[in-house]
């Protein structure tokens, strides 16, 4: 009954905070219980912090749901209604594959006021890799860009970030192509290291 069951569960920092923890070890037991073969993946924020905790079901021949604010005490249920073939009490789906009852009810993902204006690019992949995996990161692309940039030379990897546009996020608006120039120009002995500024970080922790 399984055939290729994938749940994820949102375990990012706004999951957590509301439950998020006995949801996925409420999973775990529920399919143990009903002998169902399945992935049963922690997963970051997808950015719907007011609908956690977030749950994504998928199955090869079913479209993909999304049950939003589950309890505990709801997993149960959840599971039965969707290995039964059944979506409509899902807060969104990601695909249609006109196979699950009540699949035309529900909004696909993109079609959500959250959503909907939205164009994600690079956290596209958010609430879908295993963040507890390098495997699944790797798989999904994770790396490919520190690889290309392993592959060329430092003056072209500065000219990249240079089109692309990447500033820095603080109220300076700085170009970061032209930190790693400034960097990479300045004398002084080999190897020259980036200092990270963990200012922010240091705040939050102490």
């Amino acid at each position: 009954m399984g055939r290729g069951l994938k749940i994820s569960i949102g375990m990012g920092g706004c999951g957590l905070a509301v439950g998020a923890r006995d949801v996925y070890h409420l999973v775990l037991k529920e399919v143990e219980k009903r002998r169902v073969e399945a992935s049963v993946i922690p997963v970051g924020c997808m950015g719907l912090c007011y609908m956690e905790p977030i749950v994504e079901i998928h199955r090869n021949g079913m479209p993909s749901a999304i049950y939003g604010r589950v309890r505990p005490e709801s997993v149960g249920e959840i599971l039965d209604a969707y290995l039964g073939g059944d979506v409509s009490e899902a807060f969104a789906l990601r695909n249609r594959v006109g196979s699950a009852r009540g699949e035309s009810e529900v909004p696909l993902l993109d079609e959500i006021d959250f959503f909907k204006h939205q164009v994600r690019w690079v956290t596209r992949n958010c609430g879908i890799v295993d963040s507890e995996s390098i495997e699944d990161y790797i798989v999904y692309g994770g790396y490919r860009g520190l690889a290309r940039a392993l592959e060329s030379r430092p003056k072209d990897v500065i000219e990249v970030i240079k089109k692309s546009g990447l500033r820095g996020r603080g109220k300076a608006d700085f170009p970061t192509w032209l930190k790693w120039s400034i960097c990479r120009e300045a004398k002084g002995q080999q190897p020259k290291y980036v200092v990270y500024n963990a200012d922010k970080g240091a705040r939050e922790l102490s």
